[in-house]
This record gives C-alpha cells, sequence and structure tokens, in this order.
C-alpha cells in the first residue's frame, strides 16, 4: 500500500515538478543511493515495470532472489527524499526563511560577526516588502530575538531596541493569525449552525480599539479584522464594503494562498448574506468569483473543487448569465479532479440546461452522471423532478418521488436533519403534483385555495429543502 502511494504521489507531480524532484533525488547533497535514484527513474519512464514486483526487483538488482523487504526499503527511502524534497521546495519559495534558518544557524555556531552582517539584509527584506504576511511578522520577532542575545549580557539601549522590535513583530503576529483563525471558525461555525465561545476575542478587539493605529501598522490586521467584523455584525455593510476597498488597493501586495484566504472571506460574507434571503449579493458574489478566477485563486495546484465548479454554475444559471456560464463550463472542465472530472462536467450541463428551460436535454445530460456520492445522487434527482415536473410527466415523476425518499431514509451517510429536509421536501413535491398536474379535476376556487393551504405548509415547515422552489410553483 505504502509502494503504491509514493508512486501516485510522484505520478501526480507536473513534468516541471517531477524533473526538479528527480533532480533533487541525483543531487550528492541529498541522496547518495544509486538504487533509489533507479527506482524513481522506472517510475518516471519505465511504470509498467511497476505492475510486476518481481521483475521491477530483478530490474533494480539483477541475478539476485527477490526479497520484499529490499523492495520495500527502497520505496520508504523514496518516499522520505520525496517529504524532505516539498519541505525544501516550500522553502526555496520563502527568502526570509531562508535567510532566517541561515541565521539560526549561525547563531548555533557562534558566528557572530556574519550573523550581524546577514541580518541587515534580513531585515532590509522585511522593510521592503510591501505587504507582509503573517509569517513575515514571526521573522522578524526570531531575527530581533536572535540579535538580543548577541553580543554582551548586559542590557544596552541597542538590546532594549531589539526587544522592543521583538515584542512588536511577535504582537503582529500574534494579531493576525488569532484574527486569521477566529474568521475561519466563525465561517464554519456560521454554515454548521453550531457554538463555539469566542469570549477570548473579546480582549483582542479591545486592544485593537485601543491602539487603531495597528490597523494602519498591519495591512492584514487590518483586513481580517474587518473580516471578522462583518462576520459578528452582518447588518452593517460599513466592514463589508471596508474589505472589499481594502481588496481591491492592496491585493497584489499579497502572496497567493494569502489572496485565495482573503476572496474566501469575501466570499462566505455573500453566501451568508444570500442565504438569509438578500438576493441583491448575489450579483456581488458573482463578481467576486470572475475576480477569483481571474487570478487564479479558485485554483489549487491548477485544480478546481468540483463543488466550487457547481457553486459558481448554480450561481451564473440563476442570474441568466448563460453564456458566461457556459464558457466557464467548457473553459475549466479540463482543470476538475481527473476522477470527479465528467460527473462534475456533466452535472453542471444538466444544470445549465435546467435554467434554459431545455428539459429534454437535461435528462441526456444526466444519464452520464454516476452515483457514486450520494451528493451526486440528491443533486441530479433534484434536477430531474423538476425537469418531469415542467414537462408534465406525472408518472415518471411519481415513480422518481418515491425511490428518491427511499434513497434518503436508506442511505447512513446523510444526517438526519438532511434526512427530514429532504423528506420534507418531497412529501410538499408529491402534494404540488397531485394539485397541478390535476387541476382539472378542481373547481378553481377550490384548487387556488388548497395551493394556499400548501403554500402556507411550506412557510411555516421549518427543515426544508428546495423551499424557494416550491413557493415559486404554489401560484
Amino acid at each position: 500500500m505504502e509502494q503504491s502511494k509514493i508512486v501516485r504521489y510522484i505520478q501526480s507531480l507536473s513534468r516541471k515538478e517531477q524533473e526538479k524532484f528527480h533532480q533533487y533525488v541525483i543531487s550528492p547533497c541529498f541522496n547518495q543511493h544509486a538504487k533509489t535514484i533507479q527506482l524513481l527513474e522506472c517510475i518516471l519512464h519505465k511504470p509498467r515495470l511497476l505492475e510486476d514486483r518481481k521483475k521491477l526487483f530483478g530490474h533494480l538488482h539483477p541475478g539476485e532472489l527477490f526479497e520484499e523487504q529490499r523492495l520495500h526499503n527502497l520505496f520508504s527511502s523514496l518516499k522520505k527524499l520525496y517529504v524532505k524534497f516539498l519541505s525544501y521546495q516550500q522553502l526555496e519559495a520563502n527568502e526570509p526563511l531562508q535567510q532566517l534558518f541561515a541565521l539560526e544557524q549561525l547563531s548555533y555556531l557562534g558566528n557572530e560577526e556574519l550573523l550581524l552582517n546577514r541580518s541587515q539584509q534580513l531585515e532590509k527584506l522585511l522593510n521592503n516588502k510591501p505587504t507582509r504576511n503573517i509569517q513575515d511578522s514571526f521573522v522578524g520577532y526570531r531575527l530581533n530575538y536572535l540579535l538580543s542575545n548577541t553580543g554582551e549580557e548586559d542590557l544596552d539601549e541597542e538590546t532594549i531596541g531589539q526587544q522592543k522590535r521583538m515584542i512588536g513583530y511577535l504582537n503582529h503576529f500574534f494579531l493576525a493569525e488569532q484574527l486569521k483563525l477566529s474568521c475561519s471558525l466563525m465561517a464554519y461555525t456560521m454554515v454548521s449552525n453550531s457554538e463555539y465561545d469566542f469570549s477570548f476575542l473579546e480582549f483582542t478587539l479591545g486592544y485593537i480599539h485601543q491602539h487603531p493605529e495597528l490597523l494602519e501598522q498591519n495591512r492584514l490586521i487590518h483586513l481580517y479584522y474587518n473580516i471578522l467584523m462583518s462576520q459578528r455584525d452582518g447588518d452593517n455593510p460599513l466592514y463589508y464594503l471596508n474589505l472589499k476597498m481594502l481588496l481591491a488597493d492592496q491585493l497584489k501586495g499579497f502572496e497567493q494562498e494569502e489572496r485565495a484566504n482573503l476572496y474566501a472571506a469575501a466570499y462566505n460574507f455573500c453566501i451568508a448574506k444570500i442565504n438569509k434571503g438578500e438576493n441583491e449579493y448575489r450579483l456581488e458574489l458573482f463578481e467576486w468569483y470572475k475576480e477569483g478566477l481571474k487570478y487564479n485563486l479558485l485554483l489549487t495546484n491548477d485544480t478546481i473543487s468540483e463543488w466550487q465548479y457547481k457553486n459558481i454554475t448554480t450561481l451564473g444559471c440563476v442570474l441568466k448569465e448563460f453564456n458566461w456560464t457556459e464558457q466557464f463550463i467548457e473553459e475549466y472542465r479540463d482543470k476538475l479532479p481527473e476522477d470527479k472530472r465528467e460527473n462534475a462536467y456533466n452535472y453542471n450541463l444538466a444544470n445549465l440546461y435546467f435554467h434554459k428551460n431545455m428539459f429534454n436535454e437535461v435528462k441526456d445530460a444526466l444519464k452520464d452522471v454516476q452515483f457514486t456520492d450520494p451528493k451526486y445522487y440528491i443533486n441530479a434527482n433534484l434536477l430531474l423532478l423538476r425537469s418531469y415536473y415542467a414537462l408534465r410527466d406525472t408518472e415518471a415523476l411519481l415513480y422518481l418521488i418515491e425511490a428518491f425518499r427511499i434513497f434518503v431514509i436508506r442511505n447512513r451517510k446523510i444526517p438526519t436533519e438532511q434526512k427530514r429536509g429532504y423528506t420534507n421536501f418531497l412529501r410538499f413535491a408529491k402534494k404540488l403534483v397531485m394539485l397541478k398536474h390535476h387541476d382539472f379535476t378542481y373547481a378553481r376556487e377550490d384548487l387556488s385555495k388548497k395551493i394556499m393551504q400548501l403554500r402556507s405548509q411550506i412557510e411555516k415547515t421549518e427543515n426544508l429543502f428546495n423551499r424557494y422552489w416550491l413557493l415559486e410553483e404554489c401560484h
């Protein structure tokens, strides 16, 4: 199992990354074991050898008897190199951290002269960065910690200055990190409808309110403060508007990961508003998504999440941005995870067809969706149900409602509260079908009265999926 994992990890790297890893493994600085190099070259250039472990062993150890443990040791050695390579890649991309680690080693070696010389370069690098990320504040703290522990033990003016800067950096690191984590945790509690004791935040926010200059000194503190306040006081649009203005003005100064986190906060704010029925935020969210796509903030390793793909498609359809949405579906198809690609593509194509009232095309597209995930079964059948309803295919619709109900009840992966929401929807959907598709059996006044009664029941039911569609049809 472990051997197949490392093969999968290496094969999932881009060609450029595979070549970098190969250069890393063949470098005598990092590896001097020839058989490990040969194993990597088999993975990269002779993958068919991996299908037969004895043939692979014979290729690596010609003329020797097969030993499972020796092969296992080679794979284990390669896996350790892979993990070290990842840390090396991360360090290579972070110059302040590189310089800090060098200074840490100089301090350990007692080379004070070179430490003082190189520390000036790191300090200059930090001061010249247009925007510091949270890690830069930690680097600044460690830099001044090292400097304050060189030279004489007696405190002098210079050492006191270093310790003051050290506390300043540490304070900025703590505040930014605490605000960032609190934003993430608060977003989770809002989505999951759970609770968490945020009382510790009152001390932090109180300190910031007493020292408003912190918001000007550190842009990340300023940004995450506005995100947090927009979450806590969603009825006050000021914090969201501040966030929007700050991101428009300062986005280029941040690294890609930080940009993505900040944009995610803007998405979440708009989504929370939409969930409360403030549909004017749909257009806001749509614009944020378009900006996120423009700057590749919705991609991780050049891959878009299947659920993010669905959310953007659905939003585009609701806003009737059909041309843009169709272009998005096609353009980002190949950026979906390979094992999810066809399901996600066909489902979202069906979603587009549904919103364009192309109901027969919805059925055709959904034929290619494999129900390997309960979410796909549920989402696809919700689309199919509404398509049958629009086509007035009562027989197929009633059969689907019953099959859907049984699936929800029996599926152990669906939480109890969600099951109740789906079964309530199916119960009301069936009543709606029996009224609307058999309207000829009722007098007009009786039909109108029954539909109004159904609408009232729908409005009073708390746990109910697709409420908006049911209410739209109760007219």
